[in-house]
């Protein structure tokens, strides 16, 4: 790593200054306190986000970096490796934190932190503290290597070049020598016991002639077995068919059962109904000579039906007779009326001009019009003794109809008594509830529609 260039801004005691580096060997010269060391605090603060201090002190706050006053400060560095051109930049604000960017040959490759720290670690090949052991020596440390003795030379010496590294591969060597040499000795022990196994070969070859003998005999007795096995397989599929077949009668017999349990249900339904039926068959015995009188009621009750329909259409005509004559009454009341006032006024009339006789004359000419009334009212009183004739047919003919509604309330009553179970009046079919419901419902209404009130007719 050849480091080119550094920006400090607001770093420590820097305001803002830009020290560039040739590829040659550089001296940094001052007075204790100038800002020497705060050159290397810088680079590794750009580059790792860490500074730690020249005088042994580590984890330096990034507050205590920021130049005295100010809120913001950064640090710009520029190096070359391997051929390739690198800048790392690294800012931190005291409200919005820190702020990283990392170039290679001029392109942006990062710019969050952990991201700049963690693309730099992988360039360089090394961490802050690795970077900072192997980078930078204390004056006081260079003293020691030439004062002290030959382990704390060496433990120095580790740790400012970061030697550990190779310490513990030389620890691992050793150990993987070690497990080297037990394993040759672990192949020598198997060597060795492989020439002995050598030497008690013809013993060996001895033994595997008579193990030969056994096998055969275990394989004549293999032979013997497998011919068993196959005999025993032959009764297994035997005893296997027959159980298939056992399996197959016995579901055979299940089925046989459970339509042995529908029949028995079946047959304890019919039997409960052949129940009904026979009580029905008694019922209607029983019930055989109220539905003949039922059947000569019906009858009855259609004629009353007709008898009715003959009887509403008189008291329709009687009522229209009823208003002619109302009106009639009323029409020759007022004339009546009219014509005794005209009378009246006529004999004024005649009385005050009893000398005119040519008033006198048509006095007597509108008296002899008005002459005609009794004759009308003549008419008209036989007209009211028809009507009362009349009346008198109907109020007979009211009286004889109340009496067979009276009739036909009986009948219905008998029909209610008939009950369910008996034979239908229409259908002859044994009545269920519903049934017999719907039939009282439907003669009842029928009753209730026939059995209007009769009116009380009087003449005017």
């Amino acid at each position: 790593m050849i480091l080119d260039s550094i920006l400090l801004y607001n770093f420590k005691k820097y305001k803002k200054i830009k020290i560039s580096l040739g590829n040659s060997l550089i001296g940094i010269f001052g007075n204790n306190g100038a800002g020497k060391s705060s050159l290397f605090e810088a680079v590794t603060w750009s580059l790792f986000g860490v500074a730690q201090s020249m005088e042994g002190r580590e984890g330096v706050k990034q507050q205590d970096l920021i130049r005295d006053g100010q809120e913001e400060m950064g640090v710009e560095i520029e190096f070359s490796l391997s051929g390739h051109e690198y800048k790392v930049a690294r800012y931190v604000n005291m409200k919005r934190g820190v702020k990283s960017r990392l170039w290679i040959d001029g392109k942006l490759q990062a710019q969050k932190s952990r991201e700049v720290i963690s693309r730099v670690e992988e360039i360089l090949g090394v961490n802050a503290k690795g970077f900072v052991s192997s980078s930078f020596i204390r004056q006081k440390e260079l003293d020691l290597i030439t004062s002290a003795i030959a382990s704390e030379r060496k433990r120095l010496i580790n740790r400012l070049f970061n030697l550990r590294v190779y310490e513990k591969f030389e620890e691992k060597a050793k150990n993987l020598k070690k497990e080297k040499e037990n394993e040759h000795l672990f192949i020598k022990r198997q060597i060795q016991e492989q020439k002995n196994e050598l030497e008690s070969l013809p013993v060996k070859e001895k033994e595997l002639s008579e193990l030969k003998k056994t096998v055969d005999s275990i394989h004549t007795l293999y032979k013997n077995v497998e011919a068993q096995a196959a005999t025993i397989a032959d009764s297994y599929r035997l005893i296997e068919a027959e159980y298939r077949t056992y399996s197959e009668c016995k579901s055979q017999l299940e089925l046989v059962n459970k339509e042995i349990e529908s029949i028995e249900t079946t047959k304890q339904e019919k039997e409960k109904e052949l129940k009904e039926i026979e009580q029905a068959v008694n019922r209607k015995k029983i019930l055989k000579p109220k539905y003949t009188h039922f059947l000569a009621l019906k009858e009855k009750v259609s004629a009353l039906e007709e008898r009715k329909k003959l009887y509403d259409a008189k008291m329709n005509q009687i009522q229209k007779l009823e208003t002619e004559l109302t009106l009639t009454k009323k029409n020759l009341k007022e004339r009546i009326a009219e014509c005794q006032k005209d009378i009246t006024d006529y004999k004024r009339e005649k009385e005050e001009l009893s000398d005119s006789s040519k008033k006198i004359t048509e006095i007597k000419a509108k008296i002899a019009q008005y002459d005609q009334v009794p004759s009308l009212i003549e008419e008209t009183l036989d007209k009211l003794d028809k009507l009362k004739d009349k009346e008198t047919d109907v109020i007979a003919e009211k009286a004889q109809h109340t009496a067979k509604i009276s009739e036909l309330n009986e009948e219905l009553k008998n029909i209610q008594s008939i009950g369910i179970g008996a034979p239908c009046p229409t259908c002859k079919r044994p009545l269920e509830k519903s049934h017999y419901d719907e039939l009282l419902s439907r003669y009842t209404q029928t009753f209730q529609k026939k059995k209007k009130p009769v009116k009380n007719w009087m003449p005017g």
